[in-house]
């Protein structure tokens, strides 16, 4: 799934920069991200940050919660 999104290469080289480094993350499991019908992205962070990826703007849905350190360092998820 994160080849569909970052697959696509953009004419502004920061832009992909900056594509390629998102993905990274999701690839390692740091984070998630989903495209939405209009072609915008939501990239949503194990701490449950997420930020709308728009064509020319990048906005802060929402703040993580207060997490735990222990869950953060965690190689995956504690229940």
């Amino acid at each position: 799934m994160a080849d569909a999104i970052a697959g696509p290469l953009h004419a502004d080289p920061a832009k992909a920069r900056v594509m390629a480094y998102f993905r990274r993350l999701v690839v390692e499991g740091h984070a998630e991200w989903h495209m939405l019908e209009n072609g915008d992205i939501r990239l949503r962070f194990r701490t449950g940050e997420t930020y709308l990826l728009a064509k020319t703007t990048v906005i802060r849905m929402r703040e993580p919660a207060e997490v735990p350190m222990r869950l953060l360092c965690a190689e995956r998820p504690v229940p």
